[in-house]
């Protein structure tokens, strides 16, 4: 009888913990975009194509899967909070925006009608990207 609760107090342990690493992997929301050109995460080259960005919903890292070579890469963000809600954002598309930088295009913001995540490394030379110009993407949530 003792074996029997000490093995079943073990498979107890065991499924809490294995519940509480899913949920740390759980995203906040996906967003699909076709990008136009190839882009830049910090140093980190992605090809021009099809890509899901899926923003995490405790640390706000973003992996980002290219959908033809199904490469993925994870990447840390920001949150992106918006001054208001409501009839600010409604109806705005989801959006990936790039800012071009020296010939090279930065991956800056994505974002939703509600949320988004900026990458502080596009945002450091933003105001060059002024100058160079800023692309954005319309994108659709998964």
């Amino acid at each position: 009888m003792k074996r029997y609760v000490r093995h079943a107090g073990m498979l107890l342990v065991f499924a809490v913990t294995l519940t509480g690493l899913a949920l740390g992997q759980q995203f906040a929301y996906r967003v699909a975009a076709t990008m136009p050109s190839d882009f830049y995460v910090g140093e980190q080259r992605f090809a021009a194509g099809s890509y899901i960005f899926a923003v995490n919903y405790g640390d706000h890292e973003v992996t980002i899967e290219n959908q033809n070579s199904r490469h993925s890469s994870v990447v840390k963000a920001t949150p992106f909070d918006y001054p208001a809600t409501g009839a600010v954002t409604m109806g705005k598309p989801t959006e990936v925006q790039l800012i071009s930088t020296g010939g090279r295009y930065q991956l800056a913001d994505i974002r939703t009608s509600e949320v988004g995540v900026t990458f502080p490394q596009a945002n450091a030379s933003l105001e060059a990207a002024r100058n160079g110009g800023m692309v954005t993407v319309i994108a659709s949530l998964r």
